[in-house]
């Protein structure tokens, strides 16, 4: 699953930019979803979706994408509504 598809253009270059050049070489188009399209859906189907990948069981993805995103919320500069 490629997560930048969930933000728009703008958003996805903020990230991209702001990533340390050793993970952006890691940051590519999901092989299995080259070419979708982009859909809406809520944290129950992102987490199934992500342990579907990843092929782990509901209990462990959880964790595991939090600390995703905790990572990468350390390598970003704050957002401007961060106070």
């Amino acid at each position: 699953m490629h997560s930048l598809a969930r933000l728009d253009l703008q958003q996805a270059r903020l990230v991209l930019d702001a990533l340390p050049p050793e993970v952006v070489t890691h940051v590519g188009r999901c092989p299995i979803h080259t070419g979708a399209a982009g859909e809406a859906f809520g944290l129950a189907e992102f987490l199934r979706r992500v342990a579907g990948h990843l092929q782990v069981g509901p209990d462990a993805v959880g964790a595991m994408v939090s600390a995703v995103f905790r990572a990468l919320r350390a390598q970003l500069p704050p957002h401007p509504n961060e106070t």
